[in-house]
Parts: C-alpha cells; sequence; structure tokens
C-alpha cells in the first residue's frame, strides 16, 4: 500500500484525464474504507483535500461523494476539518455530509 499512494498521486495530476483522476479518487476511496482512521487521515485525506482543487466539476463531485461515504469512518475532528474545506467551495456544498 505504501508504493500505491505515490503512485496514485502521479495520476491525480491535472495535465492527466478527468476519468482516470476520478479512477484515481475511488481507488483511494477503497483504501480508505478499509485503513484505519490515522492512515486515512495522515497519508490519504491530503489528497482528497488536494483534489477539492480539481478544475473539472466532475472530479470534485466524485470526491463529495467519497467523503460522503467515509466520514462514518473518521473521526469527528477530521469530518470537521473536511466539512471546512467543503464549505469554501460553492461547487460540492451541495452534497449533504450530515446524513
Amino acid at each position: 500500500m505504501q508504493a500505491l499512494i505515490p503512485k496514485i498521486n502521479d495520476v491525480l495530476k491535472p495535465e492527466n484525464p478527468y476519468n482516470l483522476r476520478t479512477t484515481a479518487l475511488y481507488a483511494l476511496q477503497s483504501v480508505a474504507q478499509v485503513s484505519p482512521s490515522d492512515f486515512v487521515i495522515d497519508r490519504i485525506l491530503p489528497y482528497f483535500l488536494k483534489s477539492a482543487k480539481d478544475p473539472v466539476a466532475n472530479v470534485r463531485f466524485v470526491l463529495a461523494k467519497i467523503f460522503k461515504s467515509i466520514a462514518n469512518t473518521l473521526p469527528d475532528k477530521a469530518n470537521k476539518q473536511i466539512k471546512q474545506y467543503i464549505i469554501s467551495y460553492k461547487h460540492i456544498k451541495l452534497c449533504n455530509l450530515d446524513n
């Protein structure tokens, strides 16, 4: 898994096709769902937060759905950080993260 994360970082670069970036986000989601919350916060969450600035709306929308799906696996402190970050972006504010 340690080798996978840096490779995904290369895929998340904006010069790659958007569908490749969304696939990488889904791969990170799968890793996040089976990893300890400390690992998710330290190693995966930074990539998610970076992707929240992606120029393609579909990538940001996929990310909002991923945030919602992993919210129950993270501590409240991490969820508050995610919510604050998302609220600052009007384009992904539509996703209700309180459910």
